[in-house]
């Protein structure tokens, strides 16, 4: 009787083992905003600093945009993907160089993440030829700053440095 039993424990044993070898899926790394938060560089020299209150670039070039009042929006469906919305405390002005005095200081711009892990990200700044560099209010930002408008062509990838 023992023998018995035994058997077919280790039959339906060795049936799970090999339906899950060949056929389960791990399921993907679920990430949440808060993984957001932290300093990310990229190979290209970026860096960018990610708080609940506040955004900050730099790299190689010396110091870039900041924002605070910062509102993050993970798409429907996950929150390894979305758009991280600030409102410019340091922008760029027409020199190419930054200050807190620029036009777009005090209105709001559009990041977008993608491919969220707890050690990587890919990050693109709004951006399209002809379009808005900011907006005067939150939800003009979040109608204006999308892939479908035309923003986000281009990501960086980074890893977490901190």
């Amino acid at each position: 009787m023992f023998h018995n039993k035994f058997s077919r424990f280790l039959a339906v044993f060795i049936t799970v083992v090999s339906l899950c070898a060949f056929g389960c899926k791990t399921q993907p790394e679920e990430v949440f905003i808060s993984d957001l938060y932290g300093k990310w560089a990229s190979s290209y020299g970026e860096v960018y600093e990610i708080s609940k209150d506040y955004f900050k670039t730099y790299g190689t070039w010396g110091n870039g945009y900041e924002g605070d009042s910062i509102m993050i929006i993970p798409n429907e469906n996950d929150n390894a993907s979305g758009t991280i919305f600030l409102k410019y405390t340091v922008s760029m002005n027409p020199d190419y160089s930054y200050s807190d005095t620029a036009p777009d200081v005090g209105k709001w711009y559009a990041v977008s993440y993608k491919n969220l892990t707890k050690n990587s990200v890919s990050l693109s700044g709004a951006f399209k030829l002809g379009g808005k560099t900011s907006t005067e209010t939150f939800f003009e930002a979040i109608k204006e700053f999308t892939v479908e408008n035309g923003y986000f062509d281009s990501y960086s990838e980074c890893t977490k440095s901190e």
